[in-house]
């Protein structure tokens, strides 16, 4: 569950089969490994062309996940 910054909030609604699940991939660890700012692979290139969103350095990748909304 590491891999969703909302969990308690999912939870706490009652929507616990939205939260996003670590994959294990080591995608975090990698970017880790080469001095870069760690993201998560779920969620690092959604919607990183809207406005006001943080970016890292190169501007590929959001530095926070995209505000969850309930469906």
């Amino acid at each position: 569950s590491l891999a969703d910054p909302d969990w308690t909030l999912k939870l706490s609604r009652g929507a616990g089969a939205s939260v996003r699940l670590c994959e294990f991939t080591n995608y975090c660890e990698g970017l880790d490994q080469k001095h870069k700012a760690v993201t998560c692979q779920l969620w690092d290139k959604i919607d990183v062309k809207t406005p006001g969103v943080k970016l890292t350095a190169d501007g590929k990748r959001r530095l926070v996940p995209p505000e969850w909304t309930p469906a």
